[in-house]
């Protein structure tokens, strides 16, 4: 039932309930005109009768907003055990705990806030890449690196804080002459080991947060062609990519190709651009190679 607790926050649609509620919120709707627009939204049913006027009751309070409707709904649930059903399955323990839980809450909400919650004015960070973009930048005041984007991963318009994401593929590439786009389909994926926590191919995602700070020091090349099939898998569950900060990005590659110099690197494919561009089985061998390094396994 999409439940982790007994709690009025301890279910998923309070979440979500409550993080779109903020969102509308924080965009300078009134409590009253948010309501309006969950309820033809989200139309809940029996089963869902507590959970949505709980946080929508919440949301409202913490904003000092909270309609007589509203409280009037949440002593429903809590006095009459309205939209309960799915607990009693849970058997009587659980129901008791539910129950005491909405009371508490009904007496809580029934005294106003003193302040109500702050609106944020979130600012946008759009992806500014594309999938097959191939960019440069420098690594230090004489030597070039590059990275190709795999895909653009826009936020979605239900989220808080705005910020798209670009999965990058980093290369090992490091030379003081300027890669041309010829050059991106023969340079070697890199392969990270010096840093245990994140081990194996650095392909990771990016948000654009950071992207955008750096922009003025990234230069697109050119494009190459990326298979969507690629993207496809990649976003399948199961299939998973850790998230990495641009700030570190130079350091990694720098690290990486001096830590070479002095340490030997495990038995791996020497994978290049074009071998990920359009190959399903080598995204499935760096993925399972990241996790036997994680792993140890």
């Amino acid at each position: 039932m999409g439940a982790w607790g007994p709690g009025i926050k301890q279910n998923d649609v309070f979440d979500d309930i409550y993080n779109e509620f903020l969102l509308h919120y924080y965009d300078g709707l009134e409590p009253h005109e948010i309501r309006v627009i969950l309820e033809k939204e989200y139309s809940p049913d029996e089963d869902e009768f507590a959970d949505f006027w709980t946080a929508v009751a919440y949301a409202q309070w913490m904003a000092r907003g909270l309609e007589d409707d509203v409280l009037s709904y949440v002593k429903e649930a809590a006095m009459n055990q309205r939209g309960l059903e799915l607990w009693l399955e849970e058997g009587s323990n659980e129901v008791k705990k539910r129950i005491k839980a909405l009371e508490n809450f009904y007496t809580k909400i029934q005294t106003e806030r003193p302040n109500a919650i702050k609106r944020k004015k979130i600012k946008p960070f759009p992806c500014i890449y594309n999938s097959g973009d191939c960019i440069t930048f420098m690594l230090d005041s004489e030597y070039y690196g590059a990275a190709i984007i795999i895909s653009r991963n826009d936020f979605h318009p239900k989220s808080l804080d705005k910020i798209g994401s670009n999965r990058i593929a980093l290369t090992s590439y490091k030379s003081k002459e300027k890669p041309a786009l010829e050059d991106f389909l023969k340079m070697e994926i890199l392969f990270t080991k010096y840093r245990d926590w994140n081990s194996g191919y650095n392909v990771n995602n990016f948000d654009a947060k950071a992207l955008t700070k750096d922009q003025k020091n990234i230069e697109v090349v050119g494009r190459v062609e990326v298979n969507p099939e690629v993207n496809e898998f990649m976003d399948s569950s199961g299939r998973c990519l850790n998230f990495d900060y641009w700030a570190d990005a130079r350091n990694v590659i720098n690290s990486q190709i001096e830590y070479e110099k002095s340490n030997s690197m495990p038995d791996y494919r020497h994978l290049k651009v074009r071998d990920i561009l359009h190959e399903i089985d080598n995204w499935n061998y760096m993925l399972d190679e990241r996790y036997k390094l994680l792993f140890n396994s």
